[in-house]
């Protein structure tokens, strides 16, 4: 343990959990600044550990995604599973909405561009919004999936269909 005390002093950054926080190297350790990734999905009570431990903080989240998993009914009841995150996006002048991204084509991103954000999205850059999955050998593996009981695999396999709904129900 002293020589990851050791390390801790002297690293600019450090990086851990909301969890790991509570390690004995942390104690009485106070940062600059502390990020919280994926904020949204950590309950109110574990995401303020690692803010006791910093002068300031951001937290990087999105509350249309996962929330806080609690598995008590009661707990859920009494607010347990809204985040810190969504509790302080309420106030619009503490929030900055970030509105490109560089993970998803655009007919992937037009479904929750739609349907969750307003028509707020935008795809970072052409060959983002343009990118389709490039899978070694396709050609190959269309002439094996020939057999009409895997059709379906075969679509979903087609990087001209970026976007597919299955029916998983009698899988």
């Amino acid at each position: 343990i002293l020589s990851l005390k050791c390390v801790s002093i002297f690293q600019p950054v450090v990086a851990t959990s909301c969890m790991g926080v509570n390690h004995p190297i942390f104690i009485r350790k106070q940062f600059d600044f502390c990020i919280v990734d994926e904020a949204s999905q950590i309950s109110q009570l574990l995401c303020l550990g690692p803010l006791f431990c910093s002068k300031r903080f951001v937290l990087v989240g999105d509350h249309q995604q996962l929330p806080p998993l609690v598995l008590n009914a009661e707990a859920r009841d009494l607010g347990m599973s809204e985040s810190l995150f969504k509790r302080l996006e309420k106030n619009q002048n503490a929030v900055v909405q970030l509105t490109v991204q560089y993970r998803m084509n655009s007919k992937i991103m037009s479904l929750s561009n739609m349907l969750v954000y307003e028509g707020k999205l935008e795809c970072g850059s052409e060959k983002v919004s343009n990118a389709t999955v490039n899978l070694p050998n396709l050609k190959k593996l269309t002439l094996e999936l020939a057999d009409a009981s895997k059709t379906w695999l075969k679509e979903v396999l087609d990087p001209d269909t970026p976007v597919c709904f299955l029916n998983t129900e009698k899988v």
